[in-house]
Order: C-alpha cells, then sequence, then structure tokens
C-alpha cells in the first residue's frame, strides 16, 4: 500500500526500478509509462525479504526480474545479509520458475494469504552467495 512504498521512499526499505528500453517511445500506443519493473526489500539484521517484484506484462521474459532480483540480492549481501525470503502466490508458476532459477526453494506454506481471490502462498527462501 502507499505508506509501504512511502517506506521506500524516507530509506526504511530499499527498491530498484528498471526503465523500459524503448521510454523515448513514450506516448505511443501501449508505451506509457518508463517504467518495466521495479523490486522493494527490507532488510532486518541479515535477513532479507523481498516485498514486491513486478515486471510490466509487455515487458516479461527479457530478464528485467533477474536482473533487478540479482541487483537487490547483491545489495543484500554487501550490507551483511545472509539469507533472503518471500512470498509468492501458489498459482504464480512464472515467479516460482524466476526464483527457482535464482536458488529459491519452498520453506512453508501460508494458508488463505492472499485476498482477491482468496489463495495460499509458498515461503521461498535462499541463502545468499549461493
Amino acid at each position: 500500500d502507499r505508506k509501504d512504498y512511502r517506506e521506500v521512499v524516507i530509506g526504511r526499505m530499499e527498491g530498484w526500478v528498471a526503465a523500459r528500453e524503448d521510454a523515448r517511445e513514450r506516448g505511443k500506443e501501449g508505451h506509457d509509462s518508463e517504467l518495466a519493473g521495479f523490486i522493494v526489500i527490507r532488510q532486518v539484521h541479515h535477513e532479507v525479504e523481498i516485498l514486491n517484484l513486478a515486471v510490466e506484462a509487455q515487458e516479461r521474459k527479457k530478464g528485467i526480474g533477474s536482473r533487478l532480483l540479482k541487483e537487490a540480492m547483491e545489495h543484500a549481501a554487501k550490507n551483511g545479509a545472509v539469507r533472503t525470503f518471500l512470498e509468492v502466490r501458489l498459482s504464480n508458476d512464472a515467479a516460482m520458475k524466476l526464483y527457482r532459477q535464482h536458488g529459491f526453494g519452498v520453506v512453508g506454506r501460508r494458508i488463505g494469504y492472499y485476498h482477491s481471490p482468496t489463495e495460499d502462498a509458498l515461503t521461498l527462501a535462499t541463502d545468499i552467495g549461493r
């Protein structure tokens, strides 16, 4: 929600954005934003939680999510983090594939975690530097 993203702005959380490669095309049909994707993380001691990772639908399968994830994890490692975790919708196959490629594995399940529609979440984690 807005409060969470205000926390990023004032430095309590960290985030990165990816610009569209065709940002100069802005204003043309289907190209109304320079933003291709973003990631928001929160580091508490030696753990990092990925709060949100999103890539605009038309920008997917271009490696943007992988680059954002890699950048955030490298930053976390430089700041002493040793473990990263997140929740993902059970049905989000694309996200599961991305996270598995980056060494994440299932460590838990949260029943009814998501709403609209209600769905379980899988908790994933990985050790940084694997």
